[in-house]
């Protein structure tokens, strides 16, 4: 009863925290907003809120269509924030949290990571998971979010790997808190920016108006 609940109710039992700061700390937010729902409510509004706020590598190719790749994969994002409600502690006096911040992004679940354990433990050692929630888990896996037990960080140490993708993550005291660095934060924009010539400032200027603009 209580999975089904959480998995499927449209009375919004689940508070997920949204949130976008100006720096690389929580001094100054430019965005913040809680989203209630269900479970695949708040992980469609959770992949969708990352992918909006983080920022695109746009290549120009020899035809006039655009190849646009985001500085941390989708695949990667997907499966951390399937993982934090598959295995979030939905008794914790903390919320599920989504925070953009100029060089990372932090997704933080309620509940501690297993202990005695940590994600290499199943992505590289083959360890069988441990499941806090294993119905919500079940039905997780019978539509198809998740694709296989205990392979979910596997893949996404993968995505990182292959895109250069810096990641961390760490037990807190109420929860469990995973980390993606963002290789094109706003710091980093702004330093290629000033090696621009007139011609490019230009060129970014029209596409910033336009963003149809594909040649």
């Amino acid at each position: 009863t209580n999975a089904g609940k959480f998995l499927f109710s449209n009375v919004r039992p689940i508070i997920l925290k949204l949130a976008t700061f100006a720096t690389n700390s929580k001094e100054t937010f430019t965005k913040l907003n809680h989203f209630e729902g269900n479970i695949y409510e708040c992980i469609d509004e959770a992949i969708q809120y990352i992918i909006d706020s983080i920022s695109w590598n746009i290549k120009i190719g020899r035809t006039a269509s655009r190849n646009e790749q985001p500085e941390i994969p989708i695949p990667a994002i997907r499966e951390i924030v399937i993982n934090a409600f598959a295995h979030g502690d939905y008794n914790s006096n903390t919320t599920f949290e989504i925070n953009i911040f100029k060089n990372k992004v932090t997704i933080y679940s309620p509940g501690h990571f297993p202990f005695g354990y940590t994600p290499e433990d199943f992505a590289r050692k083959a360890e069988e998971p441990v499941m806090l929630n294993p119905k919500i888990v079940n039905v997780l896996f019978k539509t198809a979010l998740i694709e296989s037990f205990g392979t979910g960080f596997e893949r996404t140490f993968k995505e990182c790997k292959k895109a250069g993708v810096k990641y961390s993550y760490e037990n807190t005291k109420s929860g469990f808190r995973f980390t993606f660095m963002r290789p094109l934060g706003h710091k980093n924009v702004q330093d290629i920016n000033k090696k621009m010539s007139k011609t490019e400032e230009a060129v970014l200027a029209a596409i910033k108006a336009d963003n149809s603009i594909t040649a």
